[in-house]
């Protein structure tokens, strides 16, 4: 069974000649794969991928007992972070509706980030072996806390898995100052961003609501 949504196709893998495909997301169950579908613990119609630009956007996966004619839990499911705009979370969403990226990305830095008094060492850029930059990360203490201040990954190289190894850097940097834990933050709507946390093995200890609102207009006269 396959489905299509605009440039997105949906559909199980092939067999284990696939399993490089549906990889391509850091994952603790990586390894084990081949082995599950070997010996019944999966089957590849309980693999799906979803397909974008020849991109994996999106996979699942289920586990069964061998032997169980249907799978038993949902294990996998993992969502590229490509194609989501310069910023998801709502604050960033905010100030490009008030101003360019250059100006948002300034405020950022001015109002935020320069303000940590924690050495700037602990900050890092993720480059290639050519030297081309692909992402960074902020490790920082805001005077509470060790923090992940702040995480990207540059738009042309999402989807490779890349935020993995910046998450990892940045939360090394932070462990290496013997550390009791380390906090860090993202929108709800920020999927790709808290799927990676998970993935590395973050556990989410509490939500917060921001909540705005607009003053009432004038009224007329």
């Amino acid at each position: 069974m396959t489905s299509h949504h605009d440039d997105l196709t949906i559909r199980p893998i092939t067999g284990p000649d696939e399993l490089d495909l549906f990889n391509r997301f850091p994952h603790e169950f990586n390894e084990e794969l081949a082995a599950d579908l070997s010996d019944g613990h999966r089957q590849r119609q309980w693999l799906w991928i979803a397909l974008g630009d020849g991109r994996l956007a999106a996979r699942a996966g289920w586990w069964a007992r061998p032997g169980d004619e249907h799978p038993a839990a949902l294990d996998i499911l993992d969502l590229d972070d490509s194609g989501r705009p310069e910023t998801v979370d709502a604050h960033g969403r905010a100030d490009l509706a008030l101003m360019s990226p250059r100006e948002a990305a300034a405020k950022h830095f001015h109002e935020e980030l320069a303000l940590y008094t924690s050495p700037r060492d602990w900050w890092r850029i993720a480059d290639l072996p050519g030297g081309e930059p692909v992402g960074f990360v902020i490790s920082a203490h805001n005077g509470y806390s060790p923090i992940i201040a702040y995480l990207g990954v540059l738009p042309a190289h999402r989807g490779h898995g890349y935020i993995a190894d910046i998450l990892a850097e940045g939360t090394r940097v932070l462990a290496a100052q013997d550390v009791p834990f380390i906090k860090a933050s993202t929108d709800l709507g920020n999927v790709p961003m808290a799927a990676a946390f998970h993935r590395a093995g973050w556990v989410t200890t509490g939500h917060q609501i921001d909540m705005t609102w607009d003053a009432p207009a004038a009224p007329p006269g």
